[in-house]
């Protein structure tokens, strides 16, 4: 369950809720997997969104198998995230207007990855 810090702040720690994101990320995954290879070799020679395809492919790994303990999935979600906001500028324009929406899902099942693990005051 969630665990409570000195200052009183829980901690989403929960296997549910871990659970609960990764199957979220996972089908998003499925549904534009295709999409995604796509923008990775578009890019396959340009550092950071080369990575991005490897990295989002780790982070579903994380779906296959027991739900994983805040560390291990903390590490692949962070580094997923990193990848992600620094690749942003050139995978955003890459994409054309018709992508828009397939974008704001991928934003969306992104920023839904903080959600476990962290501080919620």
């Amino acid at each position: 369950g969630d665990t409570s810090t000195a200052a009183g702040v829980s901690v989403k720690t929960d296997e549910s809720t871990i659970a609960f994101t990764l199957a979220t990320f996972a089908e998003w995954y499925k549904a534009n997997k295709a999409a995604l290879r796509g923008i990775h070799e578009l890019h396959e020679k340009s550092y950071p969104a080369n990575e991005l395809f490897p990295s989002i492919a780790r982070v579903y790994a994380l779906t296959v198998g027991p739900t994983p303990a805040c560390d291990l999935y903390l590490e692949e979600t962070q580094a997923y995230l990193m990848i992600f906001n620094a690749s942003m500028p050139t995978v955003q324009a890459a994409l054309t207007a018709k992508q828009a929406p397939f974008w704001t899902d991928w934003l969306v099942n992104t920023m839904r990855l903080w959600a476990p693990c962290r501080g919620i005051p």
